[in-house]
């Protein structure tokens, strides 16, 4: 019978799935955080969606020479 169960329900069970659904990746956060597992290295993303890879660019800086 759905017409007698309460708002109060909804919300519990609204809230008991948010929190089964989302376990896994707060445990794997915590234990990221604790060092039990290894992060993963993220590639930094730019605003226009161009992956940089700074890490095999050269630190020095290089002069673009032109010709006039």
């Amino acid at each position: 019978m759905p017409l007698t169960y309460s708002i109060a329900y909804g919300l519990i069970g609204g809230i008991g799935t948010f929190i089964v659904l989302h376990l896994w990746d707060w445990s794997r956060e915590l234990l990221v955080k604790l060092g039990v597992l290894k992060g993963e290295e993220e590639e930094a993303v730019g605003s226009n969606g161009v992956v940089h890879d700074h890490s095999k660019e050269d630190q020095t800086s290089k002069v673009l020479e032109l010709e006039v």
